[in-house]
């Protein structure tokens, strides 16, 4: 007869905890619809630049020209991996 009655305050246990979820998830969304986040737009992923390589330059004059310094200038020769700056010819 013990287990039947303990059986029974689970049963009245979990009822009470279903309906008190069910009542904190109506007062947390009145609408009942789930939230949802705005999408993100990007309008412009990168700038486009152009500049030529004058006589006894660098490509470091060139991109200080652009703006392109100190930590963003190490950040772009590791991006470049392709790139070697001592082959690059002036014009």
């Amino acid at each position: 007869m013990g287990g039947a009655w303990r059986a029974s305050h689970y049963v009245a246990v979990g009822a009470l905890a279903a309906g008190m979820l069910a009542w904190a998830a109506h007062k947390a969304w009145p609408s009942r619809k789930i939230p949802v986040a705005l999408p993100i737009v990007v309008t412009s992923a990168y700038d486009e630049w152009a500049d030529t390589l004058g006589r006894r330059e660098i490509l470091s004059d060139v991109l200080a020209r652009a703006g392109i310094t100190r930590r963003e200038y190490v950040r772009f020769m590791k991006a470049a991996h392709a790139l070697n700056p001592r082959r690059m010819q002036p014009g």
